[in-house]
């Protein structure tokens, strides 16, 4: 028969990626206005900054996604990284703009 999306068979691994998919939207909610709001405020100088801000916030969210894979407590290991680039663009922004 045809595959049946609602039956209730979803394996583990795919619970844990949709899990992660919407966790990482959620942070990229927060992060990517930030980041692009520090981006359009700051200096040419700051951009190298900017760039490595995403760059980081990319790892960690990779991190988050392999340590949540192997167990749902070593997620924490890409989290405080997520959140930290978070606030950092945050605070940023709010310095490129407000001084």
């Amino acid at each position: 028969g045809a595959f049946d999306p609602l039956a209730g068979r979803d394996s583990l691994l795919l619970h844990v990626n949709q899990r992660v998919i919407g966790i990482t939207l959620e942070q990229m909610a927060v992060f990517c206005p930030a980041l692009l709001a520090w981006a359009a405020g700051a200096a040419p100088a700051a951009m190298p900054g900017v760039i490595a801000l995403g760059i980081v916030f990319g790892c960690a969210r990779l991190v988050f996604w392999v340590g949540y894979l192997l167990h749902p407590m070593a997620r924490a290991l890409g989290m405080a990284p997520s959140f930290a680039a978070s606030l950092a663009a945050l605070v940023a922004a709010l310095t490129a703009w407000i001084g």
